[in-house]
């Protein structure tokens, strides 16, 4: 006879059993069945599966019984149980009153202590059936197989952490994951874990687990660990602490100008109060009538960025360095910032809080060029947010290039070419790089019949404007092909002398002025049949003689409003000139965009800077919640730019402005925001007309910073920086091309589908 192995707690009695040999249950974790079989007396007992035991009886009772979690137990022909019951075993098998312990007769066997499978007991006696059950881990004699917990989920320690990058010096935070059972225990830190971090922006995993973050921006993240088809998630907060010039103010006037004791000084000379800067924009240069010798502190303070910068300027301006405010606003998804300026005077006891503005991050960043028109030195200048100002036309040796305009998609320069009063008309391929147009020679009228021309959006179809803005200008009513110069036939626009015509973004409406002075006006415009219909008004010139003049329409990307502006005359020289914008669904709606204009703010310099708002043109993309305007102003730029605001065509204050309007308007509220001077113009020419354009799309394997950068069917690979096919991907990141909402990631969350391009919603 076998003997039991020593896997016992305590002494077992064993039944004998009747027919084949015994075997010891396997492993645990192992979920088979185990049962008791005889050939002997024909008694046999099933055990269910999922690690179910057998009892066998310990005090010498010649009976056996057998439980099951799921099947039923027999004995010889006259006791039988069902699932979850004990079986009595029958007087058929000639059940023995032996007890079987360790050595004694009977079969040797067990069943798995631990929820393995249960072992299989027999005998080669006769007529006896009996099963021995090892114990379990408790010690607990006559129980086996005890069912082992299951994984059900995990879970991520620490869950939810913020780590500070201060001064630019990596933060760490460690991670790990664990098991959590169906009995609610917790397992060990799991070696085989894998980790992601999504969005990743902000910081970095590695394979255990370990976040690093050391940028200069900062936001949330989400921390990812799997296993085993099993996944948790966690928050990271990632923040940024930065200081800056603490070497050029002692230590005792930085505690002061950490905490004034005054305030005063009036407004800031710039950024107005309330600003918005979207991504990509330079840095701000931030002015203030200066106190010679003072000492400053400017403090820039968002959700997840803190930067403090000293200074000892020896000027009224400060710029914080570019790759700081980068990251002050690719911070988070944008929001507010607060900025304070403290000042320490010479000798003084205290500093004194001089000026305290809310500015805003735009959660969106400009994308695409700005083509205008240096009037004193007659170039087209372009600009790209961030860069310096290009006279990119300079290399193809073309003279005075004046009066032009540009497709949205960024493809066609329409303009004058020429000393006036002997100019031509041009069509310059932005892409390509070369003319492809040249003529109707102005015969020393200075009618260039192309000047300041209304262009599709896809560069397709030109309509001449007939606005008189130095004499004469159109000539041919209809419309014609941008390279051939040849008329459109049948295009509804025959006959019709448009002012200062414009065609929206999206190339599905043409907005115009019927005179000057007239009312403003839209047709639907159809790209495919090349046709103009369906003429209506949309507002008056009203009988104030100050605003009467209704000059340079514009359309929003989505084709819904016109801005415009509304002046005294013609032009922007001695003239008065505020921006409006008015609906195209609702005919008669139109709303003065004040705040962009500064109707009620306080202008340091006061009623000087006021009602010198001229010429709007629309970028085609909206972005961060916002469509973008340019404009020229001829108000003051702190005290960089002061003077007259004219005093003749070329000279006086003329540069370039930017401002944001909301999205979706609310009703009777005005959309617009204070305006944002654009950097890299050059402060010694006077600049107007400024044309936002996209750039031309890169292909497969161009560097890139966002989805609308590449062309049709590709994105903005995070992985790479470069333009790419979207790997598995389900939703059209910002920027992306689109043909509804529904196609852009975080659809749910207010993001919109914009002129066929993927725009997120405001902070």
């Amino acid at each position: 006879m076998k003997t039991l192995p020593r896997l016992l707690a305590f002494a077992v009695a064993l039944p004998l059993a009747c027919g084949g040999s015994g075997s010891e249950g396997t492993s645990p974790g192992d979920a088979a069945a185990g049962q008791t079989g005889a050939s002997g007396g024909g008694g046999k007992a099933a055990a269910g599966a999922g690690g179910a035991g057998a009892k066998a009886g310990a005090s010498g009772v010649g009976g056996a019984k057998a439980g099951a979690s799921g099947a039923a137990a027999q004995a010889g022909s006259a006791g039988k149980a069902q699932a979850g019951q004990a079986g009595t075993a029958g007087a058929g098998g000639g059940a023995g009153g032996g007890a079987g312990v360790s050595g004694g007769a009977g079969a040797s066997g067990g069943a798995g202590a631990s929820g393995g499978k249960a072992g299989q007991a027999g005998a080669s006696g006769g007529g006896q059936a009996g099963a021995a059950a090892s114990a379990g881990a408790s010690g607990a004699a006559g129980t086996a197989g005890a069912a082992q917990p299951t994984p059900l989920s995990l879970v991520i320690t620490p869950g939810s952490a913020t780590i500070t990058v201060v001064d630019g010096k990596a933060a760490t935070q460690s991670y790990t994951a664990r098991v959590v059972y169906s009995d609610g225990s917790i397992g060990q830190p799991l070696g085989d874990a894998t980790w992601k971090i999504s969005p990743g922006s902000f910081a970095t995993i590695g394979a255990g687990g370990l976040v690093t973050a050391s940028g200069k921006s900062g936001g949330e993240e989400t921390v990812v660990a799997t296993w085993k088809g099993l996944t948790a998630d966690t928050k990271l907060t990632v923040k940024i602490q930065t200081t800056l010039g603490a070497g050029d103010v002692p230590p005792g006037s930085q505690t002061k100008l950490d905490t004034p004791t005054g305030s005063g000084g009036g407004p800031l000379l710039y950024p107005y109060d309330e600003s918005i800067f979207p991504r990509g924009l330079s840095s701000p240069r931030v002015m203030w009538t200066h106190t010679p010798g003072e000492e400053l502190a400017f403090t820039f303070t968002s959700a997840f960025t803190s930067i403090k910068a000293y200074s000892k300027p020896s000027q009224g301006a400060f710029t914080l360095p570019e790759d700081v405010w980068t990251g002050l606003l690719e911070s988070g998804k944008g929001g507010p910032i607060q900025f304070r300026v403290t000042s320490l005077a010479p000798g003084a006891p205290g500093a004194t809080e001089i000026a305290k503005q809310t500015w805003h991050a735009a959660s969106g960043a400009l994308r695409g060029t700005v083509y205008y028109w240096a009037i004193n030195t007659g170039r087209v200048m372009r600009i790209k947010p961030g860069q310096q100002a290009e006279d990119f036309l300079q290399p193809q040796g073309m003279a005075c290039p004046s009066c032009h305009t540009v497709s949205a998609n960024g493809k066609s320069l329409i303009m004058n070419v020429g000393n006036w009063p002997q100019e031509s008309s041009y069509n310059f391929d932005l892409l390509g790089q070369s003319t492809t147009y040249s003529g109707y020679p102005s015969g020393g009228s200075g009618a260039s019949r192309w000047a300041q021309a209304a262009i599709s959006a896809d560069g397709a179809v030109l309509v001449q404007n007939f606005s008189p803005i130095r004499g004469p200008v159109g000539v041919d009513t209809g419309a014609f092909d941008a390279v051939t110069a040849q008329p459109i036939p049948s295009s509804g626009l025959e006959g019709k002398q448009l002012h200062n015509p414009a065609f929206s973004p999206d190339n599905k409406l043409l907005a115009y002025t019927q005179g000057s002075p007239g009312a403003l006006a839209v047709m639907d415009w159809d790209p495919v049949a090349r046709k103009a219909t369906n003429e209506r008004v949309l507002v008056q010139p009203g009988a104030d003689p100050k605003l009467s003049w209704i000059l340079f329409a514009s359309v929003t990307p989505d084709h819904k409003w016109v801005v415009y502006q509304r002046g005294s005359a013609l032009g922007s020289v001695g003239s008065v000139g505020n921006l409006y914008m008015a609906s195209v669904e609702n005919p008669g709606v139109e709303i003065a965009l004040d705040s962009l204009n500064g109707a009620s703010y306080p202008f340091a310099a006061g009623a000087r800077d006021r009602d010198l708002n001229f010429e709007p043109t629309i970028a085609p993309q909206a972005a961060g919640g916002y469509y973008w305007i340019v404009f020229h102003s001829r108000r003051t730029y702190g005290n960089a730019l002061t003077g007259q605001a004219s005093c003749g065509e070329g000279c006086g204050t003329k540069q370039l402005w930017l401002a944001p309007i909301d999205q979706s308007p609310a009703a009777g509220k005005d959309p617009s925001h204070p305006a944002v001077w654009v950097p890299g113009q050059e402060l010694t020419t006077l600049n107007m007309r400024g044309y936002w354009a996209l750039d031309a799309c890169k292909d497969e394997g161009a560097g890139c910073g966002a989805a609308s950068e590449c062309c049709t069917g590709l994105t903005c690979l995070p992985s790479t920086n470069k333009c790419g096919t979207p790997p598995d991907q389900t939703c059209k990141p910002t920027g992306a091309k689109c043909g509804s909402a529904n196609e852009c990631c975080g659809f749910a969350d207010g993001y919109q589908c914009v002129n066929g391009f993927c725009t997120e919603p405001k902070p």
